[in-house]
């Protein structure tokens, strides 16, 4: 395949956890249960190839530029010496649970892959992902997806449709390495968290659990107990459930009707330094559909 000598404009899109249970660790890792979703909230990347080196540009001036960078990263892995410059336009909240980071990272390798004609495999792509990041994987697929494992191994879900999910962030970044340095083993309920899996798997019911079972929830609120008083004023405004997202501090509420998801966004966001977006699910994360992937 001939290297292209064009730029490429694509979307990066978030997800959101419908719970999340930890099973252990195993070394440095841990073992996790949980369902992805995308989301149409987005960041916004381009490339252009350039030089030898990666350069990354970013609207969010705390963006790690270097190999803290997943995006960088993915490049390391990828292609180095093949250079590019990167620009992210950020509306994803950094540290939010969102999983922009894993998403651009997902988007660089995508978008490498075309950029320079590599050829790389969806599966070989996959196995790049899952060693830059747990989620990173799940964003070259996308939809709703069980994970498991570190959450490198992928089982789709039936699409979820017909809600909305208003997402309520309180204005602050967590850090998942210390969010889950925090958590401790306790024999927590996995009945609830089945409940769930099986709510989604029979979406046609559309009869979905008061309760997404979140491990890291308690350890971030403890910290941050404002993540409670989230939760509270998104079941005051209708939510029919609400659940911290990955790490946080965003918070999650379901609704069945898109006004009544923007009319309780229209309360939230009057709350000191609150963000709020309404969302839907989106049955694909990837910038878009390639022949080569089928």
């Amino acid at each position: 395949m001939e290297e292209a000598n064009y730029s490429l404009n694509l979307n990066s899109w978030a997800k959101i956890n419908l719970g999340l249970k930890i099973l252990g660790k195993v070394g440095a890792y841990h073992r996790v249960e949980t369902i992805l979703q995308s989301i149409d909230l987005k960041d916004r990347l381009s490339f252009s190839p350039q030089g030898e080196e990666m350069v990354i540009l970013s609207s969010h001036p705390g963006l790690p530029q270097g190999k803290e960078n997943l995006c960088y990263r993915a490049w390391r892995a990828l292609c180095p010496g093949r250079g590019v410059r990167l620009t992210i336009e950020k509306r994803i909240p950094v540290g939010g649970g969102l999983g922009g980071g894993s998403s651009n990272a997902a988007t660089t390798l995508w978008a490498l892959n075309k950029l320079f004609g590599l050829g790389q495999t969806r599966e070989e792509l996959l196995h790049i992902g899952s060693q830059i990041g747990s989620d990173v994987p799940f964003f070259l697929i996308g939809g709703t997806v069980l994970c498991s494992g570190r959450g490198e191994i992928l089982k789709p879900l039936p699409p979820l449709r017909g809600v909305y999910f208003l997402l309520v962030n309180p204005g602050f970044e967590v850090s998942t390495r210390w969010a889950y340095s925090r958590w401790s083993f306790s024999l927590t309920d996995m009945d609830k968290f089945i409940r769930v899996k099986d709510s989604l798997v029979q979406t046609e019911s559309q009869e979905f659990p008061r309760e997404f079972p979140n491990d890291l929830e308690e350890v971030v609120a403890q910290r941050y107990p404002i993540i409670k008083l989230v939760k509270e004023k998104l079941y005051g405004c209708g939510a029919l459930a609400a659940s911290l997202s990955g790490s946080g501090p965003t918070v999650w509420g379901l609704f069945k009707e898109r006004g009544e998801a923007d009319a309780a966004a229209e309360v939230l966001c009057r709350e000191d330094g609150w963000w709020t977006k309404v969302t839907h699910p989106i049955s694909s994360a990837l910038p878009e559909e390639d022949e080569n992937w089928r």
